[in-house]
């Protein structure tokens, strides 16, 4: 009864072995696929970025010199000159996290 019960346990542990490195790899396979696609979304932020930067550029290469520009529009167009700082898919994710959570204290 005893090489039984050793027997069942041993083919218990090793599912369950057998389970945690499938998890393992899953988990590892999601955290490059975040990791792309982190890289992925702030590679078009700096690409439209860069385009709005160009865009600003050249319509500032072409206003008449005695036209100045309102302060507004001055502040605008200085403030784009700024990269963006958008959130990472994992600060997402993380702050979707605690949106659901209870309040502390």
């Amino acid at each position: 009864e005893l090489d039984t019960n050793l027997a069942a346990l041993t083919m218990a542990s090793a599912r369950a072995t057998a389970e945690k490195i499938r998890c393992q790899e899953e988990v590892n396979r999601t955290n490059k696929t975040i990791e792309l696609a982190n890289r992925l979304v702030k590679g078009l932020e700096w690409e439209h970025w860069y385009k709005d930067v160009q865009i600003a550029m050249k319509h500032s290469e072409t206003l008449p010199q005695h036209c100045p520009q309102s302060p507004s529009s001055r502040r605008e167009s200085s403030s784009s000159l700024i990269p963006p700082r958008n959130k990472t898919v994992d600060e997402t994710l993380q702050h979707g996290n605690r949106e659901n959570q209870p309040p502390d204290g």
